[in-house]
């Protein structure tokens, strides 16, 4: 997650206006504008299908090392 952040800064990504509410307190109608993390596996994976080069920065993660749990599931 911290890498995810870090390229955010980078490319200057507008984090958006902070929410100033109890997420657990909103209906299902207000809480499906609010953007989420992903909510399964196979979401996560096809999220890093596509964006993932900023996991190779700094030699923390290979290409060898992504493919493999992209395969893997």
């Amino acid at each position: 997650m911290l890498m995810a952040g870090l390229d955010g800064v980078e490319k200057k990504m507008d984090p958006g206006q902070p929410l100033n509410k109890n997420i657990y307190a909103l209906t299902p109608e207000e809480l499906k504008d609010i953007p989420s993390v992903p909510g399964s596996l196979e979401e996560s994976i096809n999220n890093l299908k596509k964006d993932h080069a900023f996991l190779k920065k700094g030699d923390v993660f290979t290409q060898d090392a992504l493919d493999m749990w992209i395969d893997y599931k």
